[in-house]
């Protein structure tokens, strides 16, 4: 019987995967583009669907405002978005990374996650955000991503 040794690394996983890692980083620059230049990007099946806001409602927003320096109305519309901006960055540095680096680099996140857990309990911390402002605060949402 094999003895749990910590954390599932969710993020490490993701960083790993190569193909996966260049889909995200060409998709988000595709997308943060787009939204910069205020065209239509693709569309939340969620919020269009079913008429309310997903978890990341706002976050592509938000993150933009983070880039420009206005921390303040990045973090009203997603208080999320600084995690989301880090973990886009961890996700480009493994593509962008030497792979002799790269393996080292996606080594130590792993074990970070492993003895932390520290992405199981941001993504558990992200829902629950998103259910506080959906259920209690569902105005506030709805005024700054719809």
């Amino acid at each position: 019987m094999r003895k749990f040794s910590g954390h599932i690394p969710l993020l490490s996983s993701v960083m790993e995967n190569q193909p996966i890692s260049l889909s995200i980083v060409g998709s988000l620059a595709v997308h943060f583009t787009l939204v910069s230049l205020d065209l239509p990007s693709w569309r939340c099946p969620l919020r269009y669907g079913l008429n309310i806001p997903c978890p990341g409602c706002g976050l592509s927003r938000a993150i933009l405002l983070l880039c420009k320096g206005n921390w303040q109305q990045a973090l009203k519309i997603h208080a999320f978005a600084p995690i989301a901006l880090m973990a886009i960055t961890l996700i480009i540095i493994t593509v962008i990374l030497p792979p002799k680096y790269n393996q080292v680099f996606i080594q130590k996140c792993k074990n970070i996650e492993k003895n932390t857990g520290i992405t199981t309990l941001l993504l558990a911390a992200f829902v629950t955000y998103w259910l506080i402002r959906l259920l209690i605060f569902p105005k506030n949402l709805y005024q700054l991503v719809m």
